[in-house]
């Protein structure tokens, strides 16, 4: 399965789509892989203007992309890895877990 740019968690904890709305909204190319999109920074002209309301989310998009520090190799495609396990393949129990990441446990119940 290939990383999507827009769909996928590749850069941090949130897909671009919902940190960006109004980039994500105005891209012509929203079917782009990581790979595609980042070759060349294809992504921005993907953007039909730089317009005044684009440009707060362009640069705060343009920051988090720089500091993912994505290294692009010629002839391998990008790929989505499940973090939660040590194979990086999805499991449900592994899923199942998730619910449960920053949960303390208390003597009182």
């Amino acid at each position: 399965m290939t990383a999507s740019f827009w769909h996928s968690s590749w850069s941090h904890s949130q897909h671009l789509r919902a940190a960006y709305p109004l980039l994500f909204a105005c891209s012509r190319r929203k079917g782009r892989s990581v790979a595609q999109a980042l070759d060349d920074n294809r992504w921005v002209l993907d953007l039909p203007d730089r317009s005044t309301p684009l440009l707060l989310e362009f640069v705060h998009a343009w920051r988090e992309i720089r500091h993912a520090n994505i290294v692009l190799q010629s002839g391998v495609p990008d790929s989505i890895c499940w973090t939660l396990t040590n194979s990086g393949q999805y499991s449900p129990r592994s899923a199942y877990l998730l619910h449960f990441i920053g949960r303390t446990n208390s003597d009182l119940l």
